[in-house]
């Protein structure tokens, strides 16, 4: 029997009539028992299912391609890095890629729910992945792709955001204790509604000067996950302007040094700094000021359909969520109606 151990699984791995058979299996036994099948079957003329040594890789050769191809030396390389480790520690490296079948996939998801990650956090692993497999099929080494089915993202988004005198508290104290470089940072984002992992994929020259829009910023590295959002051309405001050639250091990423771990760091100070800590206030995040953006623009009455856009939404049902926050625009339309008459009729 040509079966040996693979890390905790077990390799068939035999030739037949100068050809290579290779299935990996969980047990020995199921190892041994396909042999065997394998080669009865073959008695009785059915075709091998053969494997081309030129085409097979595993998921950790795989996971190493993609990376140099898409996130070695980019701004989103050490979450993809960080994303490699969970999906390879779960279906081990040398797990043949063309093996990963759409029931594994939902069992990685399970194993994820059930250390109690969020549905965005686990979607992110499954954009690693579901690159990885991509890239695999686009380039013929897998014949066919797993189905990947993501958690979905409840429309339930946070409807805090920050209100003029929290946002100018924020300033004054990372100014005040030398922490400006943050601090244009929080504005330029205030002032985008672009989100902290689409900010450090920005090149320099996505920020431009327009000759019909002045100062723009085009946002090209967008999420990729459930509730993805698109590419954009975003005109800058003064202050986004300003807090920009500030921080602009002559960086081809000028943004790409506000890691997570750097934001966090941060952000809990300014969370103790103002006494929003998270027991006292969990909703008073960072990531509010993408939230902050859309709010004012639909607060001070911008057309929806340009709001989405704005925000790069795909769907006007993520653009309506905001509209929660301002009930009585809903008011101001019954109020317009009423203006005309239209109601005098009955």
């Amino acid at each position: 029997m040509a079966v040996r151990a693979n890390h905790n699984k077990f390799l068939a791995d035999f030739m037949l009539d100068g050809k290579r058979i290779k299935r990996q299996f969980n047990t020995e036994i199921d190892a041994q028992a396909f042999e065997a099948e394998t080669r009865r079957q073959h008695q009785y003329g059915k075709p091998l299912e053969v494997v081309d040594k030129a085409k097979a890789y595993t998921l950790g050769q795989m996971m190493d391609k993609t990376f140099v191809k898409y996130w070695q030396n980019k701004p989103n390389e050490e979450v993809s890095l960080v994303n490699m480790k969970i999906i390879e520690k779960f279906f081990m490296p040398m797990t043949p890629l063309d093996s990963i079948t759409t029931e594994k996939v939902d069992d990685f998801i399970m194993h994820l729910q059930n250390k109690g990650n969020k549905p965005s956090t686990i979607n992110s692993k499954l954009s690693t992945l579901s690159k990885c497999i991509r890239f695999a099929n686009d380039r013929g080494y897998i014949k066919v792709k797993p189905r990947i089915e993501r958690p979905r993202v409840g429309n339930n988004a946070r409807l805090r955001f920050f209100n003029h005198e929290e946002e100018q508290m924020v300033i004054d104290l990372l100014t005040e204790h030398g922490r400006k470089s943050f601090r244009d940072f929080f504005i330029f984002l205030l002032d985008t509604g672009v989100r902290p992992s689409e900010a450090r994929g920005i090149h320099s020259r996505d920020i431009r000067k327009d000759d019909q829009l002045g100062w723009v910023v085009d946002v090209k590295m967008v999420k990729d996950t459930a509730g993805t959002t698109l590419p954009r051309t975003l005109p800058l405001t003064d202050r986004a302007v300003r807090a920009y050639q500030k921080l602009d250091d002559g960086s081809v990423y000028p943004f790409a040094k506000f890691t997570k771990p750097e934001i966090r760091k941060n952000w809990d100070w300014v969370r103790g700094a103002t006494g929003h800590t998270h027991e006292a206030d969990k909703e008073f995040v960072f990531y509010l000021t993408r939230h902050t953006c859309a709010s004012r623009m639909v607060q001070r009455g911008i057309n929806l359909a340009v709001v989405q856009k704005w925000m790069g939404h795909k769907t006007i049902q993520t653009t309506l969520i905001y509209a929660k926050l301002v009930p009585t625009n809903l008011l101001d339309a019954r109020d317009a109606l009423n203006s005309r008459g239209l109601t005098s009729m009955l």
